[in-house]
C-alpha cells in the first residue's frame, strides 16, 4: 500500500511542537493544525496524490457564550 519512503514517514515520532493545545471551558483540547496536516499529506503521498472524508462526527462538549450564543465544538 504504501512506499518504503512512505513507511519511513509515517512511522517517524510527531515532533511535539506540532501538537497545539487550547482551552475552551473546562476542556483542554489538543490537535494539529490543518495547514500543518495538509503540508504533511503532500510532503507524503505528493500533490494532489491524496484525499479524505469524515468517518464520524460528535460533539464532545457545548457551552452558552456570553452573548447567549449556543458552542458545541466537534470532534472528527
Amino acid at each position: 500500500m504504501f512506499n518504503e519512503e512512505q513507511q519511513k514517514l509515517l512511522n517517524q515520532e510527531l515532533a511535539s511542537n506540532r501538537i497545539k493545545t487550547r482551552s475552551k471551558g473546562n476542556v483542554n483540547l489538543s490537535y494539529l493544525e490543518g495547514f500543518d496536516i495538509i503540508e504533511t499529506a503532500n510532503r507524503v503521498f505528493g500533490f494532489g496524490n491524496w484525499s479524505y472524508h469524515t468517518v464520524s462526527l460528535e460533539s464532545v462538549s457545548s457551552e452558552i457564550t456570553q452573548n447567549q450564543n449556543h458552542v458545541s465544538p466537534i470532534h472528527t
